[in-house]
């Protein structure tokens, strides 16, 4: 592919940020690091949206398979001929992009909160797993699963009606954390390690009001 321009934007919330049709759409990208601060909840961040622009590719195109924010490094290198280095973890996601293949980067991704809420997610094709670090201000349950094919908008908790798929997806993302930390010489999860930002107030309220 002959590339001579290129804009990327991503936004969040699921805010518009194109007036018209984008030649080449995603509609689901998703963080990977705990810095991202992406929210784990869709009825808070209903779609994530990353609008490609570039002369060659194919217009109107939308690509609904799973994208990670640490995709972009390689596939923006290999776009301009360049070549990622192999620590890179992320996936060119240029074939999807310029609709040269349709196969999926990914089977199940990750993302994380660590705002309001400290929470870590897991999401598959048909399911979320939510799992938080510390409470919330919602008095969320510590584990959720959602059937995000019969409840898109993540309305009905059924982690105590399936537990052997939130245990399985629970095993997993734990297994994937622990992977990560041990990779970066790290202990400690860096949403326990880190205090909230939005949420710091609620939580110096929450300790106040325990205080005997």
């Amino acid at each position: 592919m002959k590339l001579t321009s290129l804009l990327v934007g991503l936004t969040l919330l699921g805010v518009q940020a194109a007036p018209r049709p984008a030649p080449v759409r995603f509609e689901r990208v998703y963080p990977l690091q705990p810095d991202e601060g992406v929210f784990a909840y869709a009825r808070i961040s209903p779609s994530g949206r990353l609008l490609a622009y570039a002369s060659e590719m194919p217009a109107g195109r939308r690509v609904k398979e799973f994208v990670q924010h640490m995709d972009f490094a390689p596939t923006i290198m290999n776009w301009a001929h360049a070549e990622a280095p192999a620590r890179m973890e992320g996936k060119d996601f240029g074939p999807l992009a310029e609709g040269a293949d349709t196969k999926p980067l990914w089977d199940r991704i990750v993302s994380c909160e660590n705002t309001w809420m400290s929470k870590w997610a897991v999401r598959t094709e048909s399911h979320k797993l939510i799992l938080a670090r510390r409470p919330d201000p919602y008095g969320f349950p510590r584990r959720e699963l959602y059937d995000l094919e019969n409840d898109p908008g993540e309305t009905c908790n059924i982690a105590e009606q399936n537990p052997a798929l939130a245990d399985e997806l629970e095993a997993w993302l734990e297994n994937w954390i622990a992977e990560g930390l041990q990779r970066s010489g790290r202990e400690t999860d860096p949403l326990c390690a880190q205090p909230l930002t939005l949420g710091k107030r609620w939580e110096e309220w929450a300790k106040r009001t325990e205080a005997p």
